[in-house]
């Protein structure tokens, strides 16, 4: 009958949680839900609306300049992999605020797409050129990069002046100055409209439950710890992943059992911090995510979670999908797996209490 009894109680509970908006594509998985003690969990969408604008566009020297919003929308507009929120953000404000960039007067040549490791996106582009030739038209190839801020830097040899139509050498001096302008940018949170405070009570309620949380994201440090302090998440303790890369392997798991923010993770990295926390911690582990970079920490996790609209592989390793990008939605799945493992422990107990009372009569 314990079989019975225990696939019954799953189901009732699978049923229930699907009436909460949140689909179970595994019974078993409602048990570890129950269990879990640890949840990691990717900032974009979840602790923040998944909605971007465009507030400025500054050269070099924090400076607005046309120039700038052109080579963003040139990238946005030919690029062919997945539409990201800030390329929908760029699209928008061009086209709302009637600039017109006219890109048929551009060729796609060729992409290079974005991937975790190079952290930016390339097209290259074939227009009109403005020099005279005997021979006629003369075409100029370019490519526009997007991506992030130091991967960007890095590939850089060349800084242009923008107004005055020179360029100098890039040097240190702009590396830094730019990384600063950058930090500010981030420190006042200007990548996102603003937190998603749903979130925050979402939070309090599964700490009271003895779930702690993390996060996890491959954005920078400052913007994450300015985030997570607005939803009372602690940040006394944080790193990034090139500083668990120096680590030997004690110090690394030392490290992830500690800190509360890891930011600037690859998917592997993200992946690996899972499997610390499961193996050495000895964690029932939550990871939810939405898109391709946190698919190898869903698979990996006791119970991985995805969202209605995620990227389709991360739905597809997951074992729960929630309906709404809501932190309360998972709280909610939470509370019914325990519910659930409760009601089958204590059918477990009667069972055994009921077996005694006959197996002593009978002695």
């Amino acid at each position: 009958m314990l079989p019975l009894i225990v696939n019954t109680s799953l189901a009732k509970g699978a049923l229930a949680m699907a009436r909460d908006r949140c689909i179970v594509k595994s019974l078993a998985t409602i048990r570890d839900m129950g269990s879990m003690d640890i949840l990691c969990m990717d900032k974009t969408g979840t602790l923040t609306m998944n909605h971007a604008i465009v507030v400025n566009h500054l050269d070099s020297w924090g400076s607005p300049k046309e120039k700038v919003l052109r080579f963003a929308f040139l990238n946005s507009y030919f690029k062919t992999d997945q539409k990201y929120p800030l390329d929908d953000a760029i699209l928008a404000f061009v086209y709302t605020n009637g600039y017109r960039f006219q890109p048929s007067k551009y060729r796609k040549i060729d992409e290079i797409s974005f991937d975790f490791i190079r952290r930016r996106v390339s097209v290259i582009l074939e227009a009109e050129s403005n020099a005279e030739s005997r021979n006629g038209l003369v075409l100029e190839r370019i490519m526009v990069t997007k991506g992030a801020l130091e991967e960007i830097m890095k590939v850089c040899s060349f800084i242009d002046h923008i107004g005055t139509g020179t360029m100098t050498t890039f040097t240190e001096e702009d590396y830094h100055r730019i990384i600063n302008i950058g930090e500010e940018l981030s420190k006042q949170g200007l990548r996102v409209i603003g937190v998603a405070m749903k979130s925050k009570q979402a939070l309090l309620r599964l700490a009271e439950k003895g779930v702690k949380a993390k996060v996890l994201t491959g954005d920078s440090l400052s913007l994450a710890v300015r985030i997570c302090e607005e939803l009372g998440i602690r940040t006394t303790n944080v790193t990034t992943g090139p500083d668990l890369e120096q680590l030997n392997q004690d110090d690394f798991h030392e490290t992830v059992k500690r800190a509360t923010v890891l930011a600037r993770l690859t998917p592997s990295q993200k992946l690996r911090v899972v499997q610390s926390l499961q193996t050495v911690g000895n964690h029932v582990v939550g990871f939810l995510g939405d898109g391709i970079n946190d698919t190898l920490a869903i698979d990996a996790a006791n119970v991985g979670i995805s969202v209605d609209s995620g990227a389709s592989v991360a739905k597809e390793f997951a074992d729960i999908i929630l309906l709404e990008k809501d932190l309360n939605v998972l709280l909610d799945g939470v509370e019914h797996g325990r519910l659930t493992f409760g009601n089958t422990m204590k059918y477990i107990k009667m069972s055994v209490v009921a077996n005694v009372g006959v197996f002593f009569p009978l002695s």
